[in-house]
C-alpha cells in the first residue's frame, strides 16, 4: 500500500465518523454514504479498476472518471441545497407574517376594522 493510499483511507475514515456522530439523517441517507465511501475505498485501493471502467466507459483515465462524478454529485447536492434554502426561505416569511399579524397592536380610538389612514370616531374614545 502506497502512503498516499494510506493517508486517503484514514481522511475517508475520519469523514465518515464525523458523519455519523454530528449530522442526523435517514437511514436511506447513511446507506447512500456508506456505499459512496466503499465506492472510494475500492476505487483507492484498486486504482487499475476504475481506469478498466473508465476505458469501457469512453474515458481515458480512472481518475478523470471520478472528476466528472464528483462534477454530477456535487451539482446535484447544489441543487437539493438550493431547494432546502428556497423552501426555508418561504417558511421563514410564512411564520414572520403570522407572527406581525397576531402581534399587531391596535392604536386608541381605532377599531380592527377600521383602515389605519381613519380618523378616530368624535370624542376621540377618551373620557
Amino acid at each position: 500500500m502506497k502512503p498516499v493510499q494510506l493517508l486517503l483511507i484514514l481522511l475517508t475514515v475520519g469523514l465518515l465518523f464525523v458523519y455519523l456522530a454530528y449530522f442526523r439523517s435517514k437511514l436511506w441517507d447513511r446507506v447512500v454514504v456508506l456505499l459512496l465511501l466503499a465506492a472510494a475505498w475500492f476505487s483507492i485501493l484498486l486504482p487499475e479498476f476504475t481506469t478498466t471502467v473508465a476505458n469501457m466507459l469512453g474515458v481515458g483515465r480512472g481518475a478523470d472518471l471520478i472528476i466528472y462524478l464528483f462534477a454530477l454529485f456535487t451539482l446535484y447536492a447544489l441543487v437539493l441545497l438550493y431547494t432546502n434554502v428556497q423552501t426555508m426561505s418561504l417558511q421563514l416569511t410564512a411564520l414572520v407574517r403570522q407572527n406581525a399579524i397576531r402581534d399587531a397592536v391596535i392604536s386608541p380610538g381605532r377599531t380592527p376594522a377600521s383602515p389605519p389612514n381613519a380618523d378616530p370616531p368624535p370624542g376621540g374614545g377618551q373620557a
